[in-house]
């Protein structure tokens, strides 16, 4: 049984496959298997990973038709053998040292699930720290599910909140089976908000590491940083509130109060992102929601965010932050921010 299992989900990435491969195999830690699938790609991705594949008896390679990374991501984890699990996307890289520096702390802290930072490399070949969700809480040290959110949520009060995403997350296996975390099939952009969410909210032990080894490349032509047609922005949409949906029925589920407080939370923080789209898109005949199902979720919208749900075209231009900021007025931001706070009870977060 190899101490990790690394799954690499494929789709048309052959520009940047091989640097994320060679990442994964020349590890200095050697107990690993790489997992492959490749979802569908109509380029040469599928090529590439079958030339590493017959090299190096560590990759397991599958062939799928193209479903989404979510089902990709799923039948890794179906026969993933390691005792942790690594998410790697396709055209990301990581240091080769990683898994051996993952390896010292687990070995000393057998933890469900720890914690790691990444770096963003753009496509001007600029590489720069991002401080991630949990940049908050104290590194290297061991917390409980209940004791980091009662940090997070002082911390991220008047914020919006998403437990994302799933590069920074390193899971035990054996965990997310006994628990039967999968990510959901039926959310096509941003699967990886339920999947952290649930994984966060189940673990007895979480370990946050200063460990930052991962390079998260901003593709220009990604599923998610691509241009944004009109069918992208319905999929946007739309996967947001089946976020907001399914969020929403877990706070209602859950017994322990921070817990509830957390999903009601990245709820509306899930409507508040839909926005966006529904801006450009209104209520179109292709969404699979309306305004009244968003008043079903039974949040308790301001007055600003019951005028930006009836009335989508007008989000963002009646918000007096991006007035002030449009026409240069930015000694007026914080004079901007209390006044809308007073006026719409509501913290808006740029």
């Amino acid at each position: 049984m190899p101490f990790f299992s690394i799954i690499i989900p494929i789709y048309n990435v052959e520009n940047y496959l091989k640097e994320c491969l060679d990442s994964a195999v020349f590890q200095t830690f050697r107990d690993i298997e790489i997992i492959c699938i490749n979802d569908g790609s109509s380029d040469k991705s599928g090529e590439i990973a079958k030339e590493y594949a017959e090299k190096d008896s560590r990759i397991l390679l599958i062939h799928q038709e193209n479903q989404g990374p979510s089902i990709a991501r799923n039948n890794a984890l179906k026969i993933a053998q390691g005792k942790y699990i690594i998410f790697l996307d396709s055209d990301d890289y990581i240091e080769k040292n990683l898994c051996e520096k993952l390896y010292e702390i687990l070995q000393n802290h057998p933890v469900d699930v720890l914690l790691m930072d990444f770096f963003h490399h753009t496509k001007n070949n600029k590489i720069y720290k991002l401080r991630n969700t949990f940049y908050i809480l104290q590194p290297n040290k061991i917390f409980s599910s209940n004791e980091a959110l009662e940090v997070m949520m002082k911390y991220y009060k008047k914020h919006d909140l998403f437990i994302t995403t799933i590069a920074h997350f390193v899971v035990k296996n054996q965990f997310i089976k006994d628990h039967c975390i999968s990510f959901d099939p039926d959310v096509f952009y941003y699967e990886d908000i339920l999947f952290c969410t649930n994984i966060f909210l189940k673990a007895q032990t979480i370990y946050n590491s200063d460990i930052r080894a991962y390079y998260y490349v901003l593709t220009p032509n990604s599923i998610m940083r691509g241009k944004y047609n009109q069918q992208k922005l319905i999929k946007s949409a739309n996967s947001y509130y089946y976020i907001a949906k399914i969020l929403k029925e877990q706070s209602l589920q859950e017994v322990t109060i921070l817990k509830k407080n957390l999903l009601e939370k990245e709820s509306k923080t899930a409507v508040h992102k839909l926005l966006s789209p529904l801006r450009k898109l209104k209520y179109h005949k292709d969404l699979h929601f309306n305004a009244t199902d968003l008043y079903k979720l039974n949040h308790h919208y301001s007055k600003i965010k019951r005028i930006n749900i009836n009335h989508p075209v007008f989000y963002q231009y009646i918000h007096p932050l991006v007035v002030s900021m449009k026409y240069g007025i930015i000694t007026g931001k914080n004079l901007a921010r209390r006044v809308y706070a007073i006026f719409f009870n509501h913290y808006p977060h740029l």
